[in-house]
Order: C-alpha cells, then structure tokens, then sequence
C-alpha cells in the first residue's frame, strides 16, 4: 500500500475481522508541544519508545468512543520533597485524582501490621510498577505490595501509587488498580469484556476477537477514563503536581481535523474518504506534550486488506473551513505525478554543486537518524513479545522465554521437524517465533499435568484415548490443553484468558511490526545512492594526443592519464598495461587490441569498439562507458566497481571473475555472456539484456535487477542474498544451488520454468510473480513470503518452507510430494490439483485457503484443518 502523508503524521495500520467482515483500521497520530507545535514522525517514535516498555501505548483498534489517559511522573511543587502528594488530571469534563506516597514497607509490632514511614521523594513514577501489584498477580503483575500470603509481608514494599478511596491499610487488602495509563494486557479488569471463547470461537474465527466482544474491550484505561462519544478535538485539559515548576498545567487539544482519503483496486479507479474519530488522547505533562490518536474503521474484501492500494492524509485545523474530499482528491493525484515524473535537474554549476553536496549529506543523516529510530522500534517490538510471553509463561509455570533467547532452535511437537530459528531479527517472523515457543510449552505442560494426574491416581489413559480418536483438535483446542493442567477451575479460566489475550496481543504486534519492517526493509534494500547514471564526470585539463604519439609514449613507459583520444584507430594494437586513467575517449577503434591489464580509471568512454579486445584484470573503477561496443571481448578478471555502464553491447564477452561491486549499468547488452564467479555486490541493473548469461557462482549479494531479461540466465550457486528482481524477465533461468536468503521478487516478474532445485531461499520475499512450471525441489523457504504468486505446474518436491507464507497464491495442476509446509500460513491462497502426499502442515494455517481436488496421503496435518475445512466446503 502506497501512503502520502506529511512527517508530521503518525500512521499505524491494523486489521480487525467482526462477524466474518474484515476491516482496515487506519490511526492517524499526531504528537504536540503545549503550545501546538507537531512532532515529526521520527521525534515522535524516538520520544515514545522508551517510555511504553512495560505495555505498548496503543494497539491501533478503533474505539467505540473517546478516553484519555496520562503518562509522566508526580512531581514535589518547586521541587521540595514531600512524603505524599494528590495528582489530579483531566480532558473535558472528565477528570481523576491518585494519591502517591514515597517508599514504605510493612513491619510487624505489637500493635501488629504498621507500614514504614513514607520516604521524601521529588518525582515518583505514574506507572504499573509503582501500583498496586506483584509479578504472577493477573491484575498488575508489573506492580508491588500484593502478599500471596499477609503473614509474610515483612519488609514487602506497598504501592507508591493508590487511590484516594482505597488506600492499602494491612496486608491483606486488594484494592482496585490505581492507574491513569492502559491496563495490564492480562489484566481481569478488561478481559471480564472479552467474548466468547468457546469451541466454535476457536474453530471459525481465531485469531480474531470473538464476534460478542464488548466494545468496551477497546477502551484498554479504566471505565472512569472514558466518555460518551468521541472528543472533538479542541477540548481543555489540566495536570495537577505533575510538572516540576508548575503545579497546574494547563492546555487545549491541538484542534485538528485530518483527512483520510483512501484508493481502492477498483476499475474505475476510485477514491473516498474514511471518516476519522478521535478516540484517544495522551496527556504527558511532564514533557508538556500531548498525543492525539484519530481512527477509521474501513471495510475491506481481504483480510490482509490488499484490496486497498493507497491512502493519503491531509490536515486541516478545527478554525478552518473543511474543505472538500474532491479537492484532497486532486491533491493527492498531483502528488502521485510528481513522484511518478521528478524535474530534472537544472545545467550544473559550482554553486549547484555545493547546494546539492550539502543537500544530500542532508539527507543521509536524516535517513541515518531515521534508520536508527526504527531499529530501535524494532528492538522495542521484540522486548515486548518476550516480556509478554514470559508474563504468560510464568502463569504456567513454565520457563520464560527469555531464557531460550539464544537457543539455535525448538521443538514444536515430538513428530514435528524442528524449525531452525535462531530467533530471528525480523519482527514479524520473531513475533510467531514467541508465540510458537508458548505454544510448545503448553504442551509441554500437558504432559507434565498428565504425569502427576497419574500420580494421583486420574484417569489420564481416559484422557489419552480421546485425544488419539481427535488428534488435531486435542493439539488444536487451547481449553482442553489448559483442561488438563492441575488447577483449580478459577485458575484454569484465568490462565486461559490470559493465553487468548497473549494470542491477540502477538497478533497486534505482527501487525504493527509488518509496517515497521516494511520501512526497515526498504532502507536496507536501497545501498547508498552513488551519482546518477546520466552524471558527467568532473572535466580536467585533458591532452589530446594522435596515435602515433599515444603509441610513443606507452613504448617509452610514460603514463597517458588525462589524455584526449578523438576518432583513433588503434586496431590490433599493443596497448598492455597502458595508463588511460582520466582520459576521454571518444569514437575510437580499439577492435581487438591488447589492453591486458590497461588502467582506465575514471576513464569516461564513448562510442568506442572494442569488439574482441584482450581487457584481462583491466580496470575500469569509477569509469563511465557510453555507446560502446564490447561483444567478444576477452575481460576476465576487469574491474569495473562502483563503473557507469549506459548503452553498451557485451554480447559473448568473457567476463569471468570481473568485479562490479556498486556498479550502475542501465540499458546494456549481455547477452550470452560468461561472467561465472563474478563480483558484484550491490550493483544495479536497470533495463539490462541478460538473456543466456552464465552467471554461476556470481555474487550479486544486495544487487538490483530491475526491469531486465534475464531469460535462461544461469545462477548456480551464485550468491543472491538480499538481492532484489524486480519486473524482471527470467523464464526458463536457472538457480540450481544458490544462495539466496532475503531474496526480493517483486512486481511482476517473470520466473516462469525456472529451475531453484536445492536453492536456499529461507526468509525471501516473492510478491505479484509468475513461478508456472518452476521447479523448486529440495529448496529452502524457511520464513519465506509468496504472495499473489502464480505456482501452476511447479514442482516442489520436498521443498522446506517452514512457517512461510502463501497469501494470495495459487498452487494448480502441481506436485508438491514430501514438502514440509509447517506452521505456513495459507491466506487467501488456492489449491487445485495438487499432489500432496507425505506433506507436513503441522500447525499450517489453512483457515481462508480455497481447496479443490488436493490429495494428502500420508501427509501429517496435526493442528492443521484443512481437511475439516476442505471437507466443509
């Protein structure tokens, strides 16, 4: 989905399914000073990452109406430390008070249970940690003060944080949460609105939300924090004793009104607008800043919400007159044709120069800054998968998963292959590497709570008839496996609420951290831009020279950089070891010369003929070839790193072992050249003819070839990690044995009988691609992403793509015996005719796959439903 917005615009994407309706919800953000000035997208990440790591700050789920709620700390008036002082904060008519005290503890006397006297304190923290709680406990399992046993509260710390109605008075009191900021993801408080988990929930609709879920579930701050409809956006608002020099602070909402315009995959081509609410507010006082979060909830047809193209967002301001959809309309077309058609660049001059030298370093620090920010973010979203997942991990008892981090691998289920993850970096691959790690545990506790059911005597071999009668349910079914645990029914129920939250907080982090890794991806996918192919290169005092003198100086070993050589013809010369660097060389005929090891340095050539000349270990660094002709010419081992290559025919020409490492070649020929074991990381080819080219045991690590043919292309056992093909043409090419990790193939390109037998592909990234007839056995996906690929006739014998995903993909008239398809997610994916005996989709995720005459002897499916659904439909 293409986006258009200002920088001052926060922009988080999620996706919901209510009733079997699947929508695209759009938050709109903005961050604010007190005085309304707005945060750039990056300050505002970099400003709020660090604040939220005990729960995120928003989940991006559309509200049914408008809370607020508070972060920062409670602060002594002019910064005189006090033992105890009342906060109070407020947006609208809604307002609430806390009571924070400084540290105290119980201790036993005579008179029984007494807390310590508080402690001075200038600031005090308005979080989890400092209410009322205690790890393990579901309600705050952040906070302290909460005695399992009140005869044991010897020197336990009571909460800083209370509220004035419900102070702790002796160990045993629980009171309410005290908090202005969101609840515990586990917390009872909220998940009390939470629907219906039952089987059929399960079966039909997870991992989305039951469809009777309160809307209330939404709210994530406590009841007293929200309101009847949403806020207008102008509203005023007060903190009290939050502020070190201020005791009351005071403000308005920022009074903007955003428009959200969106473009669907529809003919006509059609553009509306969703209406955005504003549902939450986010007051910071202690920063002096607020944060102001509009929502839109948009029905969408998929959903992965592929159907929407596009959207853009404008601001207006509350002062100002709407203006109207048509007009934003007009704007945003106008936009899109300016990216779609950049001006070009004037005649360059000194000054120019120095402008667009400071303009571009510019640039690189903004990216620099903004690549670091979302690297933190990235860091921030695992921290938080795993400190969820060891929250859960501990209710169970079980070992948290922080204590794995390291481990090289896991075991789902004893008849399942291990998934080697090394926990990976990429946040949504990392996101189901948690989950699958709680999930193995739970089994691993079912068979533990069998063993002491035995012990005590239980009928486990009862329960063990039933699950082998139902296989896939009994993995499937998380109440049967929290059934068997040795708890009592209360604590049963609360462990299993905890589990489906944990399940929809990890849905909510893989959806955020997919727009996350997008940006990150595109960074990484883009090397640092050299100059631009059309570029000159800067004149200097150039020496014309004749052949004959040219001929003279190179016999008496004088160097011949900076020469001028105009219209020469230096056909079947001797020219080996010649010093060009520098020179221009215009028109010259040079058709089977010998220029072994010849030094054109920053030589610019064009329309030169070099058809069959000898360029063995010549070098070409940083030089630029225009309309020159090079078929047969004999260069292994040339370097032309970091070259400008524009225009020029390669055909046949011996290549091997030459060097392009950040080179720019666009419009070139190569057809059936041999450049096996070439060097070439990071090149980029652009409208490049490769047809026959033998490019075996090449590296092209992070190299680009966009819009090139590259049909019947050989790549075996090249080196393809994190390259990118884009709109290429590639039928019929072969990639026997290559690396490709982080491979991207995107935009139409043309894979069509290609040959990836044994290519190691995990974590690539295939998008709008044609595969027909391709054949992938014994390949490696590991992680990997097809989507709205075309596999019809493909061959994927014991392919291993564990945990990939299919989204959108068709699969017809194909063989796909023996490939282990484990924990793969298969959205909107069809099957038709395929031949997949002895496959494994243990855990696969078959839930909205369309499927026709597909054949599954011997294949494993435990936790997988395809054949419920498939007979279903």
């Amino acid at each position: 989905m293409k986006v258009a917005k200002s920088t001052d615009v926060l922009l988080l994407l999620g996706r919901q399914s209510l009733g079997g309706r699947p929508s695209l919800t759009v938050t709109v953000g903005y961050a604010c000073g007190i005085d309304g000035t707005r945060l750039t997208e990056q300050q505002a990440w970099a400003w709020l990452a660090p604040m939220f790591d005990k729960e995120p700050f928003d989940l991006g789920e559309k509200k049914a109406r408008g809370s607020y709620a508070v972060a920062g700390m409670a602060c002594a008036p002019a910064g005189q430390a006090v033992t105890g002082i009342t906060v109070r904060a407020g947006v609208g008519e809604l307002h609430k008070s806390l009571l924070v005290q400084g540290n105290r503890y119980w201790t036993r006397g005579i008179a029984g249970w007494q807390p310590s006297a508080p402690q001075p304190f200038e600031r005090m923290a308005l979080d989890l940690p400092h209410a009322y709680g205690a790890s393990g406990w579901l309600h705050n399992p952040h906070g302290r003060g909460h005695c399992a046993d009140p005869d044991q509260a010897d020197g336990v710390a009571l909460p800083n944080v209370e509220h004035p109605r419900h102070p702790v008075l002796k160990p045993s009191d629980v009171p309410p949460l005290a908090a202005l900021g969101p609840l515990p993801q586990g917390s009872p408080e909220r998940a009390r609105w939470l629907g219906t988990l039952d089987e059929s929930w399960q079966r039909r609709r997870l991992p989305w939300l039951p469809d009777d879920t309160d809307p209330r579930w939404f709210d994530r701050v406590q009841q007293d924090q929200c309101r009847e409809g949403y806020w207008r956006g102008d509203e005023p608002w007060f903190a009290e004793h939050m502020h070190p020099r201020q005791p009351v602070l005071r403000g308005k909402l920022p009074g903007l009104r955003p428009r959200l315009l969106l473009r669907a995959a529809r003919e006509p081509e059609q553009r509306f607008e969703a209406p955005l609410d504003l549902d939450t507010v986010w007051l910071f006082p202690t920063d002096e800043r607020v944060l102001v979060l509009y929502r839109a909830s948009v029905a969408v047809t998929r959903e992965d919400a592929a159907d929407m193209l596009g959207l853009a967002v404008f601001t207006e301001t509350l002062d100002q007159a709407a203006l109207s959809t048509e007009h934003w309309a007009a704007v945003w077309r106008q936009q899109e044709e300016k990216v779609a058609k950049p001006p070009k660049p004037a005649a360059s001059t000194a000054p120019a120069d120095a402008d667009a030298a400071a303009a571009a370093a510019a640039t690189s620090q903004a990216a620099t800054e903004h690549k670091a920010a979302i690297l933190k973010e990235l860091a921030d979203g695992q921290k938080e998968a795993i400190g969820e997942a060891d929250r859960m991990m501990k209710a169970l008892g079980r070992p948290p998963v922080s204590s794995r981090f390291a481990n090289a691998g896991m075991q789902v289920a004893e008849d399942a292959d291990p998934v080697p993850m090394a926990w990976p970096q990429e946040p949504v691959a990392f996101a189901q590497a948690v989950r699958a790690y709680v999930k193995a545990e739970l089994q691993a506790g079912e068979a533990e709570a069998r063993a002491t059911m035995k012990r005590y005597g239980l009928d486990a071999d009862a329960m063990l008839a039933r699950s082998q009668a139902n296989p896939a349910s009994q993995i499937d079914d998380p109440a049967e496996l929290f059934a068997s645990l040795p708890v009592t029914p209360e604590k049963r129920q609360a462990l299993l609420k905890e589990y489906q939250a944990f399940m929809a907080q990890m849905d909510a982090l893989e959806a955020r951290a997919a727009d996350i890794q997008r940006q990150a991806d595109a960074m990484q996918a883009e090397p640092a831009p050299p100059p631009g192919i059309d570029e000159p290169l800067p004149a200097g005092a150039r020496t014309p020279l004749d052949r004959d003198t040219l001929l003279a100086r190179h016999a008496a070993g004088q160097s011949c950089a900076w020469a001028l050589l105009q219209d020469l013809d230096l056909s079947g010369v001797a020219l080996r070891g010649v010093d060009l660097s520098h020179a221009l060389l215009q028109r010259c005929v040079l058709r089977q010369a010998d220029l072994e090891r010849s030094n054109f340095l920053e030589a610019e050539l064009q329309q030169c003929d070099l058809v069959e000349a000898r360029l063995e270990q010549a070098r070409f660094s940083r030089a630029m070839l225009t309309d020159c002709t090079l078929d047969g010419a004999a260069a292994p081992g040339a370097d032309f790193s970091q070259a400008w290559l524009k225009k020029n025919s390669l055909a046949k020409a011996q290549l091997s072992k030459t060097q392009w490492r950040n080179a720019q070649v666009a419009q070139c020929g190569f057809e059936e050249a041999g450049m096996p074991d070439a060097q070439g990381d990071r090149a980029q080819f652009k409208s490049c003819r490769l047809p026959g080219v033998n490019a075996a045991r090449a590296q092209f690590q992070w190299a680009t070839f966009d819009q090139c043919d590259l049909a019947a292309a050989v790549f075996d056992e090249a080196m393809l990690a994190k390259a990118t093909l884009i709109a290429s043409q590639a039928g019929g090419a072969t990639f026997a044995g290559a690396r490709m990790p982080g491979l991207r193939i995107l935009k139409g390109t043309d894979l069509s009988g290609a040959r990836l037998d044994r290519a190691q592909m995990d974590g690539a990234s295939l998008q709008d691609s044609c595969l027909a007839q391709a054949t992938l056995r014994e390949a490696r996906l590991d992680r990997g992403l097809l989507k709205n690929c075309d596999l019809t006739g493909s061959d994927a014998w014991h392919l291993v793509a564990r945990a990939a995903n299919f989204v959108g993909s068709r699969v017809a008239r194909a063989s796909w015996r023996g490939a282990n398809l484990m924990q793969s997610r298969w959205g909107e994916a069809v099957l038709e005719d395929v031949d997949m005996t002895g496959v494994n989709l243990h855990a696969a995720d078959t839930r909205r796959v369309s499927a026709q005459g597909v054949q599954l002897a011997q294949a494993l499916l435990t936790r997988c439903r395809l054949l419920q659904d498939y007979a279903r439909d």
